[in-house]
């Protein structure tokens, strides 16, 4: 039985067919050229299913990538750090906009057990740089 994907997420998936390159023994790297996770702004203060659409687009994604690109479910507590990459001149965000709507989608996706002490392994850790092109790397490392 597969994994049913809106044609847009199937499309995406089918470019990015490469396994995570895995340098470590429970560490994984999950790469996303042309794409920045949903920014918290994006759904405050509108309608609830805006976050939920929001959330659920996302996990969708990082669930169907994960899964081509050889990311393991979660079975136990990880770290979590992405790399934003932003092009354009727009303002930076805080590095703190993608909590929320990333952690929860990546709970969904199965990605993490869970957005608290017992599934994550302190605070997601952030970095933007400027590029010529967007992209988000989220790298997932298994904590004993």
């Amino acid at each position: 039985m597969g994994m049913k994907l809106s044609p847009d997420v199937a499309a995406k998936c089918e470019a990015l067919a490469e396994p995570s390159p895995c340098s470590e023994r429970g560490r994984f790297v999950l790469t996303i050229p042309d794409w920045i996770p949903p920014l918290l702004n994006k759904s405050r203060g509108r309608h609830w299913s805006v976050e939920a659409k929001l959330k659920k687009c996302t996990a969708e994604l990082l669930s169907a990538l994960a899964y081509v690109q050889g990311v393991p479910k979660a079975t136990s507590k990880r770290r979590v750090s992405i790399l934003v990459e932003m092009s354009g001149r727009g303002r930076t965000p805080d590095k703190d906009c993608w909590d929320k709507i990333l952690l929860d989608s990546l709970v969904t996706a199965g990605l993490l057990t869970g957005d608290g002490a017992a599934g994550l392994d302190g605070r997601m850790e952030v970095d933007i740089v400027r590029g010529k092109v967007k992209a988000t790397t989220i790298t997932l490392e298994d904590v004993e």
